[in-house]
């Protein structure tokens, strides 16, 4: 599936990760997988991080409408992570992300 998602971003499709393979239950992320940036790796993809903030307050299974606060970061180009190791990356950008949720609207 990987290879599969590398091939659809040589072809100048968007893709959207979720690198934690699961649902957060809060304001605090779980750990990235190690292959979530395989793809852009393998494909030499811009990154675009994504903050996506109050996620785990939405209820798929629910009618009812919540807000969610996006926030997108510097896109980084593969020439800027290419010698950097997917793990040291995944840290970057984990932090990054982590780093806007803990952010209340107050704060900016």
């Amino acid at each position: 599936m990987l290879r599969e998602a590398a091939r659809e971003l040589k072809q100048k499709k968007n893709l959207l990760v979720f690198p934690e393979g699961t649902r957060s239950k809060g304001d605090t992320m779980n750990e990235f997988k190690a292959g979530a940036l395989l793809p852009a790796y393998l494909s030499k993809a811009t990154i675009v991080p994504v903050a996506l903030k109050k996620a785990y307050t939405l209820d798929i299974s629910s009618d009812h409408t919540k807000q969610l606060e996006i926030e997108y970061g510097k896109p980084i180009r593969a020439s800027e992570y290419k010698k950097i190791s997917q793990e040291d990356l995944a840290k970057e950008l984990h932090d990054w992300i982590q780093s806007r949720i803990d952010i209340s609207p107050e704060d900016k």
